[in-house]
Parts: structure tokens; sequence; C-alpha cells
């Protein structure tokens, strides 16, 4: 499963690049560490295209994980926009916050949804906390929505899942699968 971290710049690098270790090590691959290398000097520096460029490479990789980890012990609204978009993507989303030295963001603690969650940690504690969200938010991977069909249609999809030997929604989730993957290219 692919994760994309998020911290703000000016946060505590060195604590994000001991989270994306701890990640790595529950077996989750990381597919960017922008947020522990990245160097607000050299963001002041970029130009324009080069701003626009990196914002697009950041909705790729949100595109691209399958939950988003942010670590919101630093308030940053650039970290606020990843998760916003993250959310319009149906991500589920993890926002950290050291207990000792933080809060949590004062918008999320009124916000409810089963796709986000709020963890205090400490740097003893990320392991166990980190492998209890990561546990929850994967759970929350597979939307659920409720269909109508015809009868005439639900008459076929029952005779075409029972001839496969497979539930009416595997059936619907192989043909989308297949259609992606002939027109995702």
């Amino acid at each position: 499963m692919r994760i994309h971290f998020i911290g703000a710049v000016r946060g505590n690098q060195g604590r994000y690049n001991e989270i994306i270790a701890v990640i790595e090590s529950l077996g989750w691959q990381v597919i960017t560490n922008h947020s522990a290398t990245r160097k607000l000097s050299d963001i002041l520096q970029e130009t324009d295209a080069e701003s626009a460029e990196y914002t697009k490479q950041a909705l790729g990789w949100i595109k691209q994980a399958d939950i988003v980890i942010v670590e919101a012990s630093c308030e940053d609204i650039s970290i606020g926009v990843e998760a916003t978009i993250a959310l319009q993507h149906s991500k589920p989303i993890i926002f950290l916050f050291d207990e000792k030295n933080a809060h949590a963001p004062f918008t999320m603690k009124g916000y409810s949804s089963n796709r986000v969650q709020l963890v205090g940690y400490s740097i003893n504690s990320i392991k166990t906390e980190l492998k209890h969200a990561l546990s929850y938010a994967s759970e929350q991977l597979d939307i659920r929505f409720n269909m109508l069909l015809s009868p005439n249609l639900m008459t076929y999809l029952e005779h075409a899942a029972q001839k496969e030997n497979i539930p009416k929604s595997v059936f619907i989730r192989n043909l989308l699968k297949e259609h992606q993957s002939r027109y995702s290219k």
C-alpha cells in the first residue's frame, strides 16, 4: 500500500524522516518524502513554472496514494490544501500531531468522517499509533454505493455472476477494472 506523506516545510524534518522510517518498517511504501527533504530557501527561489510543476507532482502523488498521512504539528496552509484535495479524492487521511509540543489541528477537531483520524503521538508511541491508524485507514479504502438496475439488467447480472461463480459485486468490480485498464492509457 502506498502512502503520501505531508508535513510543513518549516516543520521538524528530522522527525518526518523518523516517521517515514516507521511507516516503511510497518511494510508500507512511502511514495514521497518531499516534506522531509525540501528546503524553504529552495522553494522561495522557484520560478512560477517550477512551482506549478511541483504542484502537479503533488496532485499526482495524492492520486497514486492509498492513504495520506499529514504530520500537522506545524500548521501550514499548503498541507491543508493537500489534505483537502486528498479528501476530495476520497483518500483516508491520518493527521498526526506531537502531543508534547503541538495540538490537533483546530478545524479537524470538529470534522467527522470515517476517512479522517486525528492521532496524537510521542516519539516512543509513534510505531504503535501508526500501526493502529494504518490498519483502520486501510479498512476505509473500499467505497460502498448503491446501484439501480432495470429488472432485465438485474436478471443478466445474476445469471452472469452465477455462471462465473462469483458475487454480483465482484462481477461488476471486474468489469470496471477491465474497462479502466483498457481506457486509462
